[in-house]
């Protein structure tokens, strides 16, 4: 076919990367436009975190990195409030909530592949998942079904290895370290960017300029037919971006319906954008 899945990454958060005023040594024209872009950073967090500690709060959301990009909604959604958890000083709520967003990723996968997976192979370690829904025999089954990278599973395994000693500890007052929040936090944000993201060197993406596709070869994987094609949108090599949120695109249907790969693909597509001055476009919360 002459057509691939493009990624469409919903949204990805970046004014972590622009909390430090501008430099004195920058030319005057450029210095200024960072103020302002600078001012209006801090506007809007305060108006978000409040006014009440926010050197603190300010300090916390240095700490962290850009929210990794992830085509799975509920993972934005409850990683962002991880992390507003943790920018606030929160940080036990921070933790508790980033242990259970990982689990509730391990529950998700098992329960939305297993009915392409009901072989004799499976059946037990299935029966022993209903009886007790276990994250060990969760990463056992994914780690079977090639549903997960080897390096991701090391995380939520360190997650659940380490998930004794910090959550039941005897010395309570490790509950409300900052460092440990943000050690866990990390951890979750690794497994979302190495297993879930919109964007990146992953196995199954190739990159066309800004804009991602998953390769022929992984179509037809069950992971990514359950979670990668429900956000992805089955164009051609000459298609143009019509609209955003939602998207909509225009789609030119090729005459002569044949396969081609993955490199060829992608020669035609930067070919068309240069062609037609279509500009990739990604989505940013400023």
């Amino acid at each position: 076919m002459m057509k691939r899945y493009r990624v469409i990454a919903a949204e990805f958060e970046t004014r972590v990367l622009t909390l430090e005023p501008p430099e004195s040594h920058l030319p005057a024209p450029e210095r200024f436009m960072q103020q302002q872009h600078y001012e209006r950073t801090m506007f809007l967090l305060r108006s978000e975190y409040g006014e009440f500690g926010f050197e603190a709060k300010l300090d916390n959301l240095r700490l962290l990195r850009p929210r990794p990009v992830s085509v799975v909604d509920f993972h934005n959604q409850c990683l962002d409030q991880c992390r507003k958890a943790f920018v606030c000083g929160q940080y036990y709520p921070a933790l508790t909530s980033a242990f259970s967003l990982a689990e509730r990723m391990l529950v998700h996968l098992v329960n939305g592949l297993r009915p392409r997976y009901c072989d004799k192979s499976s059946r037990r370690a299935l029966f022993a998942w209903e009886q007790k829904q276990n994250p060990y025999m969760a990463l056992e089954l994914l780690l079977a079904w090639q549903a997960i990278r080897s390096e991701v599973a090391d995380r939520w395994l360190e997650l659940q290895v380490g998930l004794k000693n910090r959550l039941y500890v005897n010395n309570e007052d490790l509950l409300y370290k900052r460092e440990l929040a943000f050690e866990v936090l990390t951890q979750v944000e690794d497994i979302i960017s190495q297993q879930f993201s919109g964007a990146g060197n992953l196995p199954w993406l190739f990159a066309v300029n800004d804009e991602y596709y998953i390769r022929k070869e992984f179509e037809q994987h069950p992971f990514i037919q359950l979670v990668y094609l429900p956000t992805s949108e089955y164009l051609g090599h000459r298609h143009q971006i019509k609209r955003v949120f939602p998207w909509e695109f225009t789609d030119i249907e090729d005459e002569i319906d044949h396969g081609i790969s993955d490199e060829e693909f992608a020669k035609l597509r930067m070919e068309f954008c240069r062609e037609t001055l279509d500009k990739p476009h990604v989505s940013a919360t400023a």
